[in-house]
C-alpha cells in the first residue's frame, strides 16, 4: 500500500537549506521557513514581522521585555524603536498598566514575571514569542505545531531577526562572517557560546594537521540540513562522520530525489498512520520513501561479496558509489562522503531503518537457501581509529548527543584500554584537542547529550591543557548552518 496521491498533493513539501544560496543572514532566515523545527518557526516568524514592521503605524507591534533594560538585548530593542518599528517596549507591569483593552500584535521577548504572564497572554491578541523555556499562550503551540513561536534564546534569536530585517525594512544587508564577528558576541548566553564554537571550529579546520571527526544525532536530515552536511563533507572541513541511522536514512532519502513534508495539525496521528505517513515532530516521511531506499540497499547488497563479513560503513560507501552511477547530479551525504572517500559508520546499526533493512534481506536470502550476509562492527571501531592515527591531533564536531558522539568519543579510552590488554603500545595515545558542539541540552538533565568536553576530560578523552573547546546550548537548525556558513566565508569558498 503506498500513500494516495491526492494525499501527497495536499501536503506542502520542505526544501533543502542551501548556503550557497544565502549570501546574508535575511536570505539564510527566508530559506529557514522551508526547513524544520526551529529553523522553520524563526524564517516564518521574520516573514511576520516583516510585514508587522514595514506596514502601517496600525500594524506595529508592542514588545513586552521584563530584562535588564541597559543590556545588550535591552538596547537592541530600543534600537529597533528608534527606527521606527514598534509601537513601545515595556515591562509587563507598564504594558498591563498602560493596555486596558486587547492589542493587535504583540512580540514577548524572554520569560515574563510569572505573575504577569497570564494576563499579558490575554491581552495580546496575536503573540510572538521569542524565548527557549518553551513558554507561548496557552493553546498556541500543539504537538508538532509551533505557529508564533522562536523558542531560542532571545539573545541569539533578536540580533538575527534584526540583521534579516534591516535588511528588508532598509535594505542595509548583513553576511553571516559580519554577524558572527561583529555583533553576536556582545550579547552573553548562546550568541556568544555559537560565536567561540564557530571560532574554534574554524581553527580547527584550519590546523592541516589534524583529523576533523563530525558526530550527528537528531532529525538533521528531514530537518532539511543535508546540504549543510553535504557542504561539510565536499569542502574538505570533515574527514569521518558517525551519525545515527535515522539521519543518514533520511538524507539518503533526500539524496535519491524524494521528498519530506510539514505537518497539519488537523490530520491526527492515526490518520497518518492510515495514510502511511510517518511524523518526525512538525515533519512527515512517507512510508513508501522507505520502500525505495530499501531497494537501494537491496540492490547494493547484491553487488556485494557474501564471502567476508561486511562493517556498516563498507555498505554506506558502496550505496554512495550506487547513487554515484544513479544519481550523480543529485546532493546527498552519502555521495558527497563516496566521492571524498570519507568514511560514515552508523554505531547503532541496528537500531535503524537500514538495520532493519539488512535483517530482512538477510532472512530473505536464508529462506531462498542463499547465504546472508555477516555484519562486523568492530571493523568500525577499527576503522575510528585509523582515522586519528593518521594525524598528530584530532577535533570533534559534534551536532547533539547520543551513540554517535559517544562513540566517537570513546577513541582514547579504547586506544589505552587496547594497549593496556595486549602490554604493548599497540596504537597511538589520542586525544581530542578540538571539540566544538552545537546541542541545546545541558549537564544537569544527566544524560550524554548534555554532559560537557570538561567532564569527558575526566576520562582522558579530551586534553584540556593543550586543546581548544566550545560548546553553544541552542537548536542545531539555528547554529550548524550559521557555523558552516562562516567557515565557508571565512575560508574563502563561499559561492
Amino acid at each position: 500500500m503506498v500513500t494516495s496521491r491526492k494525499v501527497i498533493r495536499e501536503l506542502v513539501p520542505l526544501k533543502p537549506l542551501d548556503l550557497r544560496r544565502c549570501h546574508s543572514v535575511s536570505e539564510l532566515v527566508d530559506n529557514m521557513q522551508y526547513c524544520a523545527f526551529n529553523a522553520r518557526n524563526l524564517g516564518l516568524v521574520a516573514g511576520t514581522l516583516t510585514d508587522w514592521f514595514g506596514g502601517g503605524r496600525g500594524s506595529h507591534p508592542y514588545v513586552i521585555y521584563d530584562g535588564q533594560p541597559k543590556d545588550a538585548l535591552g538596547q537592541l530593542l530600543q534600537t529597533m524603536l528608534k527606527r521606527g518599528w514598534l509601537r513601545s517596549v515595556e515591562t509587563s507591569d507598564a504594558f498591563l498598566r498602560h493596555h486596558r483593552r486587547l492589542v493587535h500584535h504583540a512580540v514577548i521577548v524572554g520569560r515574563l514575571t510569572p505573575r504577569n504572564e497570564p494576563e499579558v497572554d490575554r491581552r495580546a491578541k496575536r503573540a510572538i514569542y521569542i524565548n527557549d523555556s518553551g513558554y507561548a499562550k496557552k493553546g498556541q503551540v500543539r504537538d508538532g505545531w509551533f505557529p508564533d513561536v522562536a523558542f531560542l534564546d532571545p539573545r541569539l534569536a533578536m540580533p538575527i531577526l534584526f540583521a534579516a530585517l534591516k535588511e528588508r525594512l532598509e535594505d542595509e544587508p548583513t553576511t553571516i562572517s559580519q554577524l558572527m564577528k561583529d555583533e553576536l558576541s556582545f550579547y552573553g548566553g548562546a550568541a556568544t557560546e555559537l560565536v567561540r564554537v564557530a571560532q574554534t571550529f574554524l581553527a580547527m579546520i584550519q590546523d592541516p594537521d589534524c583529523t576533523k571527526f563530525l558526530t550527528l544525532s537528531g532529525a538533521m536530515t528531514i530537518a532539511k540540513m543535508g546540504l549543510v552536511i553535504c557542504d561539510l563533507i565536499d569542502e574538505g572541513m570533515v574527514d569521518f562522520v558517525s551519525s545515527t541511522g535515522a539521519l543518514v536514512a533520511h538524507g539518503t532519502i533526500e539524496g535519491i530525489g524524494l521528498q519530506h513534508y510539514q505537518y497539519d495539525p488537523k490530520h491526527s496521528d492515526q490518520q497518518l498512520r492510515k495514510w502511511r505517513l510517518n511524523r518526525v515532530t512538525d515533519t512527515l516521511e512517507p512510508e513508501e520513501n522507505f520502500t525505495e531506499l530499501m531497494g537501494l540497499v537491496r540492490d547494493t547488497l547484491d553487488s556485494m561479496s557474501t564471502a567476508r563479513a561486511i562493517s556498516g560503513s563498507q555498505l554506506l560507501f558502496n550505496i554512495g558509489r550506487r547513487l554515484d552511477h544513479l544519481h550523480p547530479d543529485q546532493r546527498g551525504i552519502l555521495l558527497s562522503a563516496f566521492r571524498r572517500n570519507v568514511p560514515v559508520v552508523i554505531p547503532a546499526f541496528t537500531d535503524s531503518e537500514m538495520g532493519n533493512d539488512v535483517l530482512a534481506y538477510n532472512l530473505a536470502r536464508k529462506l531462498s537457501g542463499q547465504k546472508p550476509f555477516t555484519m562486523n562492527m568492530e571493523l568500525d571501531s577499527r576503522a575510528l581509529v585509523q582515522a586519528a592515527q593518521r594525524s598528530e591531533r584530532i577535533g570533534i564536531f559534534t551536532i547533539g548527543g547520543g551513540v554517535p558522539r559517544n562513540n566517537t568519543q570513546n577513541l582514547a579510552p579504547l586506544i589505552e584500554i587496547v594497549n593496556e590488554r595486549l602490554g604493548r603500545k599497540y596504537w597511538s595515545e589520542r586525544q581530542f584537542v578540538y571539540g566544538s558542539r552545537i546541542c541545546p541540552d545541558y549537564a544537569f538533565y544527566g544524560h550524554l547529550s548534555g554532559c560537557t568536553y570538561e567532564e569527558n576530560a575526566s576520562w582522558g578523552k579530551m586534553n584540556l591543557d593543550r586543546g581548544r573547546f566550545a560548546e553553544a546550548h541552542t537548536d542545531a537548525t539555528i547554529g550548524l548552518p550559521l557555523v558552516v556558513r562562516f567557515a565557508m566565508e571565512q575560508l574563502g569558498i563561499a559561492a
